[in-house]
């Protein structure tokens, strides 16, 4: 058995827990405020460099794979689930720091 997902499957999940529609409101914001703790600033937060915008997101990352999912939340209210999913060409054991 193998765990598999795609950017629009892992999208589609934050859209709904950010909706309060995968789950019921508590438990929905138990996951966004835990989400709201895991960014790692040098990922996808990197391309928000703004106070006013909160990125909320979750990595995952093996030996030749770096992922990020996460909703990036402006000051206007546009909330907006985004998916990266990178995997390199090289199957080095050493890549660059993600």
């Amino acid at each position: 058995r193998s765990n598999r997902s795609t950017p629009r499957d892992m999208t589609r999940l934050l859209t709904a827990v950010w909706r309060d529609e995968a789950c019921t409101p508590e438990h929905g914001a138990a996951i966004r405020r835990l989400l709201g703790l895991q960014v790692w600033p040098h990922r996808m937060a990197a391309g928000f460099p703004f106070d006013d915008v909160h990125v909320a997101g979750k990595t995952g990352s093996l030996p030749t794979v770096r992922n990020e999912v996460g909703v990036i939340e402006y000051p206007d209210g546009g909330r907006y689930a985004v998916a990266v999913f990178t995997r390199a060409a090289n199957p080095a054991a050493t890549l660059p720091a993600a």
